[in-house]
């Protein structure tokens, strides 16, 4: 039986986003050995229940999280798998239409 972790890349994963959500965008904030990226939803939309950007959670090989970077993107790519749908912030499952009565996520440079 084979065990060995799934292998993938950045590359891969914005490949997948694109195709499956066009227009959204990875945020990588990651270094060396710690890793954190969250997904953005294209520009004027969020994701199905309220949030512009979902973390995909971070993880450091120095804390055993994950064996390799191959190995969070691979994570990554679950995610990317799994993410609702985008919807266009123009109501209340909008969080800034929510809190706000307008949606300022987009006007504060995150485009």
């Amino acid at each position: 039986m084979n065990t060995k972790p799934k292998q993938s890349s950045k590359v891969e994963a914005t490949r997948l986003l694109n195709k499956l959500h066009n227009g959204a965008k990875i945020v990588d904030s990651s270094s060396s050995t710690i890793f954190s990226v969250d997904l953005e939803a294209p520009v004027g939309c969020h994701w199905e229940g309220s949030t512009h950007s979902k973390p995909v959670g971070e993880a450091s090989i120095d804390a055993g999280d994950v064996a390799s970077k191959a190995e969070y993107w691979a994570c990554v790519i679950d995610d990317i798998k799994n993410l609702p749908s985008a919807v266009a912030c123009n109501d209340s499952d909008c969080e800034g239409i929510r809190f706000l009565g307008e949606c300022e996520f987009w006007e504060q440079g995150n485009e």
